[in-house]
């Protein structure tokens, strides 16, 4: 009984292998906000302590698309705004959007998702507070993924800076959130205890003042697929790296094929991906590694795209379980799972994308194995060496 209340709506493998979804609540606001819900029992090892609520909320801007000059920073500027002096409150801007991300106790969620909204709207920039925030912000230097994702995508907003350390004016956030932050594709998850009726209504009460955005700035054409690998510096400082695959871009309604791909992936090199970067382009996977993994890292993804043509149904049959291992991981955390609910209502408008992945693939078998096989053969690699692997001459 532990482990069903543990693991949200007791997930149960069907005749496909895939994964039982957990029972989702929906409900939208007039100008496009969706909210999406899953109603839980709070585990019994923690009725001790007050039960609370995992949220996250997606907006539809980030650094990719915050202004018409990609890598501005007021995506990230007016997002570090936003949680600033809320401890329960962080966020992570992307390419093309940006989280919110909070563990609320169960009695305030209405008023814990409030003191965001009323940060997201031009009204909610105080003048003392902004101040403070300009005072004390600190622009983080460039990780080794951004380094990884500048050098996959050299040419496009998809590899544009973050952020910047530019000074800011308030008058030029307020204009900011007034043009660019709304409800229009946004998207709040809520898991947690509570009724659903409950948990929606307090999203909506909070975000009722949000008003529409006016849109994102146009996006670039997609970029050609570097013909050979590239290989860049690590940022300086840094002691590991990253070696990463960039895979094209593919009609993939709900990211099916990518997730297909990253398993597969991380079986032949024995290794879990540290980052999965989607972006208009595609796909870029990264394995992080100490430096001296680096090389050895590399030569693994290598001899994983030379080995595209020897795909076969049974290593595509295990890449597809290691999905669905995934999935059941992920119902079985509340915060992850808010998190993949909101990625799924806002990139491909189906909340439980990842749930379904199995049935889908399992559905088209014959093409799934043609279609991994095209998109590994067409993977370009990047690496991010630190100095002190760096081979001579590269």
């Amino acid at each position: 009984m532990h482990l069903a209340d543990l693991v949200l709506g007791a997930l149960l493998a069907d005749g496909s292998g895939a994964a039982t979804p957990p029972k989702i609540h929906e409900a939208s606001l007039e100008a496009g906000m969706r909210v999406v819900v899953v109603a839980r029992a709070a585990a019994a090892d923690t009725q001790a302590s007050a039960p609370t609520v995992a949220v996250v909320v997606a907006l539809p801007v980030g650094y990719a698309n915050d202004a018409v000059t990609p890598g501005s920073g007021w995506a990230a500027f007016a997002a570090g705004h936003a949680t600033f002096d809320l401890p329960r409150w962080s966020s992570v801007v992307g390419g093309d959007s940006t989280r919110f991300f909070a563990t609320l106790p169960a009695d305030m969620v209405e008023a814990g998702l409030a003191e965001l909204a009323k940060r997201l709207v031009a009204d909610g920039v105080e003048e003392e507070r902004f101040n403070k925030f300009v005072e004390q912000r600190k622009v983080e230097p460039g990780s080794v993924l951004d380094r990884l994702r500048e050098a996959a995508y050299p040419t496009t907003r998809d590899g544009g800076a973050i952020a910047t350390a530019a000074r800011r004016t308030r008058d030029e956030l307020k204009t900011f959130l007034s043009d660019r932050i709304g409800s229009e594709g946004a998207v709040v998850a809520l898991v947690g205890p509570g009724t659903p009726a409950a948990l929606e209504l307090a999203a909506l009460h909070a975000f009722a003042t949000i008003p529409r955005a006016h849109g994102v700035a146009p996006r670039d054409q997609r970029e050609p697929m570097p013909r050979n690998a590239r290989r860049v510096d690590a940022p300086a400082g840094a002691s590991g790296g990253e070696a990463g695959v960039r895979l094209p871009w593919r009609a993939d309604e709900r990211g099916d094929l990518v997730a297909l791909a990253v398993a597969w992936l991380e079986a032949r090199t024995g290794h879990d991906a540290t980052h999965v970067v989607a972006t208009s382009q595609g796909a870029l996977v990264g394995f992080a590694g100490e430096a001296a993994e680096v090389t050895a890292l590399a030569g693994a993804l290598d001899g994983a795209s030379a080995a595209a043509d020897a795909i076969d149904d049974g290593q595509v049959e295990a890449a597809i379980a290691r999905v669905v291992q995934r999935a059941d991981a992920t119902a079985a955390d509340p915060a992850r799972l808010a998190a993949e609910l909101a990625d799924g209502a806002a990139r491909h408008g189906d909340p439980l994308a990842t749930f379904g992945r199995a049935a889908r693939l399992h559905a088209a078998a014959a093409e799934t194995t043609v279609r991994l096989k095209e998109l590994i053969r067409a993977a370009a690699r990047i690496d991010v060496v630190p100095a002190a692997a760096r081979p001579a001459g590269a």
